[in-house]
């Protein structure tokens, strides 16, 4: 005899009351996984070349940033090489990624002795060795974006010819007067536009590369730490500023600002066509006041300048 069960007891037994598990693994199309980049050291910098009437100079500070997160105050920034024998001088500094532009540095260095007396042929050397390491070394790079950086050269030949040369990532110039990268460029463009001129002598341009690199620091974010300055003339060759402190020159840069500023605005200042004449005659008087207090300031200034104890003296 079958037995014959209700229509409630069928449907209680379909009825399934756990948890329902939720599959939460992807399906087609899969996301890339997320990729962790290392923390590569970048030289998050000011650097600069620019010729003179005697010679070439080339700066740059000294701070590194480890992106989001620190900011170091690194070793030199700049490298030389010397040959007596063949009376061939270079220096090199840079900006971007640091790690690159050490191998970069060691690479162009090791090159140069087999690049000919010439500064056609050392510069031909030293693009022959930067288009490589972007072929090969950063090309590649498993980060992204792939790292890159700037190279300055600066060269003078036995027989006295001075030569600059900038590389932006692949893309070479030679030949110019001043130029600049970094975080800083723009800056440092705008007061080289007001104060360079490619006759001033390699002791005005260290000044001005001095003045350069305070401003940079003091508003910039990412220029810090102490200064590299290496000159290259004629009459003394090579000679290095290493770990040059500019901050030490703080205070003689804001007295100079503070004594031009009034001047500046007095020079605008002059009374309407309606103005008396005894207007007029106190509007100049009050020009000539400011204009001879700049005057005998500034010569108090250069008097400093002549003190072995002045922080000019390190220029």
């Amino acid at each position: 005899m079958s037995s014959i069960q209700s229509p409630m007891a069928e449907a209680h037994r379909h009825i399934d009351l756990r948890p329902k598990q939720i599959d939460n693994r992807p399906r087609p199309p899969y996301l890339p996984a997320p990729t962790k980049e290392r923390c590569r050291r970048t030289a998050v910098t000011m650097a600069a070349g620019f010729r003179c009437s005697d010679g070439v100079i080339l700066f740059a500070d000294t701070e590194l940033t480890y992106p989001e997160s620190l900011k170091y105050q690194g070793s030199t920034k700049v490298r030389t090489y010397e040959d007596k024998e063949t009376d061939i001088t270079v220096a090199l500094t840079g900006a971007g990624d640091w790690d690159y532009l050490c191998m970069a540095f060691e690479k162009v260095l090791r090159r140069i002795p087999t690049a000919g007396d010439q500064v056609d042929t050392i510069f031909d050397a030293v693009e022959e060795v930067l288009i490589q390491i972007f072929e090969t070394n950063i090309a590649l790079s498993p980060v992204r974006p792939r790292p890159g950086f700037d190279l300055f050269a600066a060269v003078r030949t036995p027989t006295h010819e001075f030569g600059l040369f900038k590389s932006a990532d692949v893309a070479f110039r030679r030949g110019f007067d001043i130029e600049m990268s970094g975080v800083g460029k723009l800056l440092g463009l705008y007061l080289a536009d007001m104060l360079y001129d490619y006759r001033m002598s390699v002791k005005q341009g260290l000044f001005l590369a001095a003045y350069i690199l305070r401003v940079a620091n003091k508003y910039v974010t990412g220029v810090g730490g102490k200064s590299d300055i290496i000159t290259i003339t004629k009459a003394d060759g090579l000679k290095k500023a290493f770990g040059f402190d500019v901050s030490h020159l703080q205070d003689h840069f804001d007295e100079f600002d503070s004594y031009l500023s009034p001047l500046i605005l007095a020079v605008p200042d002059v009374p309407d066509s309606n103005a008396t004449e005894l207007q007029q005659s106190e509007s100049r008087k009050l020009f000539e006041e400011k204009l001879q207090y700049f005057v005998t300031r500034i010569k108090e200034i250069r008097k400093t300048c002549e003190d072995e104890q002045s922080p000019f003296a390190g220029l």
